[in-house]
């Protein structure tokens, strides 16, 4: 159900849609490992763009709407595992690395997110992409009483509202999804992160040897409707 959410809540629009369409026509991309969590429509977009795609399936829901493209003629190749054992379980090296939907912090510790970040830069061939999209904590965690309201979509006839905890000391964060009627919650989950930083992310990038390091928030959004969503992107010399 939590992936569902933020498939929900993270969902493509055309002016994303459009800017990896570019980047893949402009840097050649043949090659792309897909590491987000949920139902991965980005990797499937790409399959149809011809690229050669490797989605790493964390859950049987993504597995699931992985496996329809493939019987629909796309070449995607799935992969079970865990982020944190890329370099185990992908055996070849890609143009172009994903991790969308916030799922690098859900990782839960800075071990497990720089081990990660080290084995893409490994993965990746010179002169290779990463694409990571975050949430902006450092904006968030400076909006006021908590917790922050982010952002709502429809589900048929309920709505889904994502909010945002954090702890006093700043170490602990939680994503609160909540399922509505009206004003009336009849679901909550609560999925804990890591308030990974913009500076931490580039700090890390760049210690492991990425260049080209950049940050913006999220497109198609306006003023500061964006400001809780962050794209980084960083190029393997």
């Amino acid at each position: 159900m939590d992936d569902y959410l933020s498939d929900l809540i993270f969902s493509l629009n055309s002016e994303q849609v459009y800017f990896f369409k570019s980047l893949v026509r402009t840097y050649n991309i043949k090659t792309a490992l897909d590491l987000t969590r949920g139902n991965s429509d980005l990797a499937v977009l790409m399959a149809k763009w011809g690229v050669d795609v490797t989605v790493l399936g964390s859950s049987s829901y993504s597995v699931r709407r992985l496996e329809e493209g493939k019987k629909n003629g796309l070449k995607i190749n799935v992969i079970k595992g865990d982020m944190r054992d890329i370099y185990k379980i992908y055996n070849k090296r890609s143009h172009l690395t994903i991790c969308l939907k916030n799922s690098l912090s859900r990782l839960l510790s800075p071990k497990d997110i720089l081990g990660t970040l080290a084995q893409v830069y490994l993965n990746l061939e010179p002169g290779g992409i990463i694409v990571l999209h975050t949430l902006n904590y450092e904006y968030l965690a400076g909006q006021g009483d908590l917790p922050v309201f982010i952002a709502e979509e429809y589900d048929r006839d309920l709505v889904v509202r994502l909010f945002f905890d954090i702890s006093t000391d700043g170490k602990y964060a939680n994503l609160i999804f909540k399922r509505c009627l009206e004003e009336e919650t009849v679901c909550e989950i609560t999925i804990p992160v890591f308030p990974l930083s913009r500076k931490k992310i580039n700090l890390w990038l760049a210690e492991l040897g990425f260049k080209r390091i950049e940050n913006y928030y999220w497109l198609g959004q306006k003023n500061n409707d964006a400001n809780f969503q962050l794209i980084t992107t960083a190029c393997r010399p």
